[in-house]
């Protein structure tokens, strides 16, 4: 079992050779930062765990092993690092937060040998609005952002045709 002080000691939580992290509704507080910056670490599983505060938009060294995020069903507030959005995480869940702010841009996901899940992208039921950017959504098998958001649809061209509420979603 994990140490909750490993999370929450960044010299600590930096020295640890864990390729996956998965607790459900077992921590609370302020969302260890470290966990992002841990480069071995390929999937962060933290649902539901009641986390607060915000992800660092100055996140120095952004975790290019990274390839699955799930933040969802937590407290977390602020926007979304862009550096978060763009690395292509290739299954990012940050659903059921308060994320606020704009969706300016999403990189494409990462393309791993012997990954076996689909590409996915699930941002839905946060307080995001602004526009959307769909330039790379469509590289994504699965997005959710949409539902419990408000985007602007100045040009409906830009909502994402392959996210499951896109039929009924109102401009």
């Amino acid at each position: 079992f994990l140490d909750a002080q490993v999370l929450y000691s960044p010299q600590r939580c930096l020295k640890n050779n864990f390729k996956m992290l998965k607790y459900d509704h077992t921590f609370g507080g302020k969302f260890p930062q470290c966990l992002l910056e841990v480069n071995h670490l390929q999937e962060i599983i933290l649902s539901g765990n009641g986390f607060t505060g915000s992800l660092s938009n100055s996140l120095s060294i952004m975790n290019s092993s990274l390839i699955k995020l799930n933040l969802s069903y937590n407290y977390l507030t602020g926007s979304i690092p862009s550096t978060l959005l763009q690395i292509g995480i290739r299954n990012l869940d940050l659903s059921y937060n308060k994320f606020i702010g704009i969706v300016n841009r999403i990189g494409k996901p990462k393309y791993k040998q012997n990954v076996s899940f689909p590409s996915s992208i699930n941002l839905k039921h946060n307080r995001l609005s602004g526009g959307i950017l769909n330039v790379e959504m469509s590289q994504y098998d699965r997005i959710e952002i949409l539902q419990g958001n408000m985007f602007d649809c100045m040009n409906s061209n830009n909502i994402p045709f392959n996210d499951l509420y896109s039929s009924r979603y109102i401009c």
